[in-house]
């Protein structure tokens, strides 16, 4: 299936990614040190109760439920995108172990077009929120409806190729289509495209082919510079997470002599932030949740900790590259690292 444009594909696509990926980091070190390496098993815990099985969605029950759907999607479908890049160079590839007549091959295939679906529905119940129900915490905007739409379109197009691939198995064994209970999305699609000629059957099928695995690049570079990097950064910022009581304050060392030397006891700009913040405001994905949760909010003050977020991480963006330079001649080595007494 075009071995020599899949492998351009997946350089361009990953240098792509690559190049972009490094900005970011390179500005996340401009942020002041602060030591989330402490407590591993504490931070381990945290990390599968609130990145993998999202405790914390559970206060938004159908939001919840639709976002923990789509994240188990993603890790679900993974494999599937690896094997769709494998069968360009060659049509039987398999990841090695999820061959279609094995039992883990048969489990994964069923596994694989439940959460197809699952996921479309999930992404369904987004497009609900944002364009009919209109929540109030949520902004509506070109960008998410338009990664929405790649979701959509990628579960789509894995269903379809599947639909036509399983048309041209049958065809090729002179056998009657039938549905497969191991692949129960495709078995619909085939049936759709039972009745189409060999010809359009194979244009459909390359379609849902490159359809999937042109979008799946698409959608890691779109990564970097939208809301959905939290995809990348959400486990480790979970990781990261500060481990003391919630509401407390860290202390200020040394606060008589910094005032003395009349040096700032908050934050005036923005490099003064910790690379664990800045982290933070890579990870925000918009959803209106820390407003919702904001005591000044509330009360109805015009405090919005969302709108004060996005306009942080708006900043960083926009004056990346002359922060970076700064950062760097301030810094010959900057590092994310500081004692264990360090908050």
């Amino acid at each position: 299936m075009g071995p020599m444009f899949m492998l351009l594909l997946l350089v361009v696509g990953f240098g792509a990614f690559a190049y972009s990926a490094n900005k970011r980091w390179r500005l996340l070190r401009i942020g002041a040190p602060a030591n989330r390496f402490d407590r591993i098993a504490d931070r381990a815990r945290a990390t599968w109760n609130y990145a993998f099985l999202q405790l914390r969605m559970r206060r938004y029950p159908i939001a919840g439920l639709a976002h923990m759907v789509i994240f188990l999607g993603f890790i679900v479908l993974l494999p599937r995108t690896l094997i769709l890049w494998g069968r360009a160079f060659d049509e039987s590839f398999n990841l090695w172990v999820f061959e279609p007549e094995g039992s883990i091959g048969k489990a994964y295939s069923l596994l694989k077009d439940v959460f197809a679906v699952l996921v479309v529905l999930g992404a369904l119940t987004f497009v609900y929120f944002r364009v009919i129900k209109k929540l109030g915490r949520l902004t509506l905007n070109v960008e998410g409806l338009v990664i929405l739409g790649i979701i959509l379109t990628m579960m789509i197009a894995d269903i379809v190729y599947d639909g036509a691939s399983m048309v041209r198995a049958s065809r090729e064994a002179s056998a009657t289509v039938g549905f497969h209970a191991w692949e129960p999305a495709g078995s619909v699609a085939q049936f759709v495209f039972s009745a189409f000629p060999d010809t359009a059957l194979a244009v459909i099928r390359h379609l849902g082919f490159w359809t999937h695995s042109i979008l799946v690049l698409l959608f890691l570079n779109l990564l970097p510079y939208s809301k959905h990097f939290h995809i990348i950064t959400g486990v480790p910022n979970v990781f990261a997470q500060n481990l003391d009581s919630p509401g407390r304050l860290p202390t200020i060392e040394d606060m008589d002599g910094k005032l003395e030397r009349e040096e700032t006891l908050g934050i005036r700009r923005i490099e003064q932030f910790s690379w664990k913040s800045i982290l933070d405001f890579y990870t925000c994905t918009e959803c209106g949740r820390c407003s919702d949760h904001c005591p000044a909010t509330k009360t109805g003050k015009k405090l919005s900790p969302k709108h004060f977020t996005i306009d942080l991480r708006n900043f960083l963006y926009e004056n990346q590259e002359e922060l970076i330079a700064e950062g760097a001649a301030k810094n010959g080595a900057l590092t994310i690292r500081m004692p264990s007494t360090a908050k």
